[in-house]
């Protein structure tokens, strides 16, 4: 869906991205601007670069899928924050291309994910772009995002925490 992914922002980055030949991005299969965004792809002469998938996957192949790419797209509109699929893309050392807000991050004392930040449109281009170009090492980026899923998502680093408020909430009342 547009109005929450930004997909139509990748889109129209990808078609301005001086080197987009190098690139092929894969769709999954839904949302409501499905159709738009095939339309799209067809009406700029981006076929090439683009494959939609005529269904949605499940999460063991969207596992796959996060293993064998060398890079993953989320979000670039919701709130600059991330939900599961962007920790199980960079769990499986899977670079994630999105928008997270780093400065709400860090105001709350969060460590802000790894990603390839990009929230506008021309932000989207130049990171395409410096992808494209192999400026971003992915291999590097896929290691600091599997040491970040560990110190911030991993069983020994959210267990205390969650144990120390649900204490204090017992005491609380």
């Amino acid at each position: 869906d547009f109005e929450w992914k930004g997909h139509d922002l990748l889109l129209r980055a990808l078609q301005k991205c001086s080197g987009r030949k190098k690139l092929h991005l894969i769709f999954s299969g839904w949302g409501k601007d499905y159709s738009k965004a095939k339309e799209y792809v067809t009406q700029q002469g981006l076929d090439e670069e683009v494959t939609f998938l005529p269904f949605s996957l499940s999460k063991p192949i969207l596992a796959e899928f996060f293993s064998m790419t060398d890079f993953a797209v989320d979000q670039f509109r919701f709130l600059g924050t991330y939900g599961t699929a962007m920790v199980e893309a960079l769990a499986a050392g899977c670079p994630t291309l999105m928008w997270i807000d780093e400065h709400a991050f860090r105001v709350r004392g969060w460590e802000p994910p790894p990603v390839i930040n990009a929230a506008a449109e021309e932000h989207i281009v130049q990171q395409l772009e410096r992808i494209a170009d192999g400026d971003l090492d992915l291999e590097d980026l896929s290691r600091q995002s599997q040491a970040w899923v560990r110190r911030v998502h991993a069983p020994e680093a959210v267990l205390p925490d969650l144990m120390s408020r649900f204490a204090a909430l017992q005491y609380a009342r």
